[in-house]
């Protein structure tokens, strides 16, 4: 019997060139593997794989590559289109809004650093005329008291007290808005910290001390707990800012 005449029922084709292994550049479905994209931030700084801000400049990374951000990247801390510019205009405009319902604290720091006499008072006799001090008289003893700005609790030390949490949201704000360097930031968040925690001590003081003029303690002040609430959650947010503009901070 002649094999020869049989069909074949199998054959092995003979091995391709590329025999030695799969193209490193091709992925398993066939299609080209995607190419590491290195990112520069609009300021010229290259962006830390993995950070949400830029670690020279501050901006975000929304804003860093000019709007191209992944959604990713936005879910985990990024702020579409606003950036730091929201948070600074609100601490900017809650810093000037304290300022006018307690003008006395920068009034009386503006008088003191240029020399002249701080008179909030009108003049208990002469009508149109401003003094320095607050004029009481003991209905028991009949005797007259003259009080200086500071030396009333509830006015001095309120004022200061909300005066300085002020002064810090501002700075706060400018340095969002305009510095945005890491070490800028942590310095505000101490500063706010210090405010707050100012606040804080006239919180607890205000349940202690005893008006001369009442003979009971000041009672809750309203302005320096709402002071100490806000202060610890936007410390809270500058410690973030900071950490998130870490160099070496890495997503997993």
């Amino acid at each position: 019997m002649d094999l020869s005449k049989l069909p074949k029922l199998s054959q092995t084709p003979p091995p391709a060139d590329n025999a030695a292994g799969p193209d490193p550049s091709m992925s398993p479905a066939g299609a080209a593997a995607p190419q590491k994209v290195e990112l520069y931030c609009r300021c010229g700084a290259p962006i830390t794989p993995g950070t949400n801000f830029c670690s020279h400049c501050g901006a975000n990374y929304y804003e860093a590559v000019g709007g191209r951000a992944e959604p990713r990247a936005r879910d985990a801390g990024g702020s579409p289109g606003g950036g730091m510019w929201i948070e600074a205009f609100f601490s900017i405009a809650v810093g000037l809004f304290l300022m006018m319902i307690a003008p006395n604290g920068i009034k009386y720091l503006s008088a003191s650093m240029s020399g002249k006499p701080f008179t909030p008072y009108l003049h208990p006799s002469e009508p149109g005329v401003y003094v320095d001090f607050l004029r009481f008289q003991d209905m028991t003893t009949q005797v007259i008291t003259d009080y200086k700005y500071r030396d009333l609790f509830d006015a001095y030390w309120s004022d200061m007290s909300i005066t300085a949490f002020a002064l810090a949201l501002i700075l706060e704000g400018i340095v969002l808005a305009i510095v945005r360097k890491r070490w800028a930031i942590l310095l505000t968040a101490l500063i706010i910290a210090g405010a707050t925690i100012f606040n804080l001590w006239y919180l607890v003081a205000s349940f202690t001390r005893v008006s001369p003029i009442t003979r009971q303690t000041y009672g809750f002040p309203p302005m320096s707990a709402l002071a100490v609430i806000f202060g610890v959650v936007m410390t809270g947010y500058q410690l973030l800012i900071f950490k998130e503009m870490s160099p070496s901070k890495r997503r997993p």
